[in-house]
């Protein structure tokens, strides 16, 4: 034999395992076995100001009314004022309508920013719910998916100071 039939021969045998290799690769992809969404985890990150201790987003597909709940406790050690109403965004659009980005101290009480825009406190040791309940105006996907939410505000260390911006995000499985 010669050395060309030799090296064809070698090169057409790999060609046809890398071949199999590559259609068994996209099979896997195809049928969602490769799924990055699967691998990555839901994590919250936020401005050193505030510390996100728990938050979920959820979508009920019959109504189109979707949810998002971001806790966050104040970092500072002292008291600070909100001073803005929360944006949240997801793929570029914003949802500072309706009853997006109000707020309750503590958990609990009054829903803040969405019957006057009054600056209100949060003492040292206190945290925020920052609330979206939007009933169809910002367009969270499927339930079951992993996506990446937005939110910013601001905030002041005394009432009429001046204002600090926290920017964060979420990224999380949407729960039906």
């Amino acid at each position: 034999m010669r050395h060309g039939q030799v090296a064809l021969e070698f090169l057409t045998t790999y060609a046809w395992a890398m071949l199999v290799i590559l259609t068994m690769i996209g099979a896997l992809a195809y049928f969602g076995f490769m799924n990055p969404d699967d691998y990555v985890p839901s994590k919250c990150n936020v401005d050193d100001a505030f510390i996100c201790k728990d938050y979920f987003l959820a979508v009920d597909d019959g109504s189109a009314r979707s949810e998002a709940e971001i806790v966050l406790e104040n970092a500072i050690g002292q008291t600070l004022w909100i001073t803005s109403r929360a944006v949240l965004s997801y793929n570029g659009a914003d949802s500072s309508v309706n009853s997006c980005g109000t707020y309750r101290v503590n958990g609990q009480g009054t829903l803040y920013f969405s019957i006057n825009n009054n600056a209100f406190s949060i003492g040292p040791s206190d945290y925020i719910v920052v609330y979206c309940d939007n009933d169809g105006n910002i367009d969270f996907p499927l339930d079951g998916e992993t996506e990446k939410i937005s939110f910013s505000f601001k905030y002041s260390l005394t009432d009429g100071g001046f204002d600090h911006d926290v920017n964060g995000d979420i990224i999380s499985t949407v729960l039906p």
